[in-house]
């Protein structure tokens, strides 16, 4: 209420309920794949669900980013668009990061999600959401390639001080193998960053489209 007053103001009630209601799946979006490494499908449905008010709210009550003069099917495609882009964006880098890694990169919960995401907040929530993500999970990442790096150390000065090398690295290696992937210490769950990215978007859609015109738009950029 306090970032988007005219919401209230001007009753738009599909707004409020797009502020408000996906705010719960995606805390749960958040806990869970942060704990469990995996975002249930059912929570995904849940976004895409609240989503509809997006399209709604857009149709009958408007919209920050384009004109009240814009076609009802323009409105839909822009959401459409920013879902499928999303989906896209996130399947390339996945496909990509795979074949430079070896691994798995990013999960298929994760494209499900960006697709609701993308219908949830449209392309322009959607570009702050993947920076955002991106950002904040590469900053979260420091830290965890520092331990990851001293572990490795200590493993190594832990090798050589031994009375047998070879048996100790295979211990260790079985020991590392023998981790379930919810517990693995390397790996960092995506879908928490782009669940927060797409919340902060929706609380703040306001002053982020008002940055957005003074710092862009009144600059030509």
């Amino acid at each position: 209420v306090y970032f988007n007053p005219q919401y209230i103001g001007l009753s738009m009630v599909f707004h409020v309920l797009l502020v408000t209601l996906p705010l719960l799946p995606l805390s749960l979006i958040v806990v869970s794949d942060a704990l469990n490494r995996i975002i249930p499908d059912q929570f995904t449905l849940c976004v895409l669900v609240f989503s509809l008010f997006g399209f709604f709210g857009d149709i009958f009550e408007g919209t920050l980013w384009m004109s009240d003069a814009t076609p009802w099917y323009v409105l839909i495609v822009y959401r459409l668009f920013g879902g499928l882009i999303g989906a896209g964006l996130l399947f390339g880098i996945g496909i990509l990061g795979t074949r430079l890694s070896g691994q798995d990169s990013i999960g298929f919960g994760d494209i499900k999600l960006i697709f609701a995401l993308g219908l949830l907040t449209g392309p322009y929530g959607l570009v702050f959401d993947l920076f955002f993500a991106f950002i904040v999970g590469g900053l979260y990442a420091i830290p965890l390639f520092v331990a990851k790096r001293r572990r490795i150390r200590a493993e190594e000065a832990m090798i050589l001080k031994s009375e047998n090398p070879e048996e100790t690295r295979l211990s260790l290696e079985e020991k590392r193998a023998g981790i379930s992937y919810s517990d693995d210490p390397d790996y960092i769950a995506f879908g928490p960053f782009l669940a927060i990215g797409a919340a902060v978007f929706l609380v703040f859609e306001t002053p982020i489209y008002h940055f957005f015109v003074e710092f862009f738009v009144a600059r030509g950029i």
